[in-house]
């Protein structure tokens, strides 16, 4: 899990209390920061600050969204603005927390968004997983599709065959007679 936030000891709250509740923490004070150090890390989840110099919270989950990191989003705030909620949350935060924060609520939170997220990946990859089959079963019918064609083919060539040796017997039989 990444805490994103500009203030130290919020920073600081945060990693100890996911690390007591066996969470593997990593804690950066700006986003620019996180952004660097995004590609050593798998992340379960993200903790971000709506309201940081440089880079908000938000302008963070834009940023991973355009590159394509699929990451679920807490977002907190200290300083709340109309609207800021409902653009989080369609910009696709889990969850929206004001500060001062309670334990178990942002706990509650970080593990809906990491199984909501689960879930989602996990009906992802079936859709995905079911549309190769379907393409193999396709494959696979087209296939037989085409060996039945064949064999209807090379069918209808000996039948054809046989019926002009059947006629060419006749006309010798009739010349013979």
């Amino acid at each position: 899990i990444a805490i994103i936030d500009d203030d130290k000891a919020v920073r600081t709250a945060l990693q100890r209390l996911l690390r007591c509740a066996h969470h593997k923490a990593e804690a950066y004070g700006s986003g620019r920061e996180f952004l660097k150090d995004l590609d050593r890390h798998t992340l379960d989840c993200l903790v971000l600050d709506m309201q940081m110099p440089e880079m908000s919270g938000l302008q963070i989950q834009q940023h991973l969204s355009a590159i394509g990191a699929s990451v679920p989003v807490v977002m907190i705030t200290g300083h709340d603005e109309a609207g800021a909620q409902e653009a989080c949350l369609a910009a696709g935060a889990s969850s929206y927390l004001r500060k001062p924060l309670d334990r178990s609520v942002l706990l509650e939170a970080i593990e809906r968004a990491i199984s909501s997220f689960a879930e989602r990946s996990a009906r992802r990859d079936f859709k995905c997983e079911r549309r190769r089959v379907d393409v193999v079963v396709s494959a696979v019918n087209e296939a037989n599709l085409e060996i039945d064609n064949r064999e209807a083919c090379e069918h209808t060539r000996a039948e054809n065959r046989l019926e002009a040796l059947l006629d060419a017997r006749d006309v010798f039989l009739w010349h013979c007679a």
